[in-house]
């Protein structure tokens, strides 16, 4: 692979030029070096990413000479380190992750449930005047068709004239 053209001074739109090019040049074949060591493309992008954001923290006139072989070197380390963090970080599961019975409706649920007594309020100054009403909000989980569920909440008005 190429080297990209001798970096110019620091801070310039050029050095920005400079950048650019090394990404264009080298993303493609750090993503799969990294994948080759992590096993996962989602996690190679991200130790890529963090390549290039250290090579836009480091002093580019440093690497005119050798930036490729910095590049390998900061994904390979990269890409490791994520490994071991990996190894003790352990993803939270699904049950883990659920809501819980005593937390109350979620701030989605809320808006639903709000959404409706304004309209109530609105029906209940249209049809009359004042009524008595009953509200009965209940929680719904639907299936999502992708193995989760999805929380919603219905909301029934029952109108008791005196």
């Amino acid at each position: 692979m190429q080297t990209p053209a001798t970096p110019p001074p620091a801070d310039g739109p050029a050095d920005e030029a400079w950048l650019a090019e090394a990404f264009r040049q080298h993303q493609a074949s750090l993503t799969t070096y990294a994948f080759q060591i992590l096993g996962d493309l989602e996690s190679a992008r991200d130790a890529v990413q963090d390549t290039f954001m250290r090579l836009c923290e480091a002093e580019t006139a440093a690497l005119r000479d050798h930036v490729t072989a910095w590049l390998f070197t900061v994904c390979r380390r990269g890409a490791l380190d994520f490994l071991r963090k990996g190894k003790r970080v352990q993803p939270l599961t699904e049950d883990e992750t659920a809501p819980r019975s005593d937390e109350g409706p979620s701030p989605a649920e809320k808006a639903v449930i709000f959404a409706a007594l304004d309209r109530l309020v609105a029906a209940g100054s249209t049809n009359g005047g004042p009524a008595s009403r009953r509200l009965t909000v209940s929680p719904a989980r639907t299936s999502t068709g992708t193995g989760s569920t999805a929380s919603s909440c219905a909301v029934t008005a029952t109108s008791t004239r005196a």
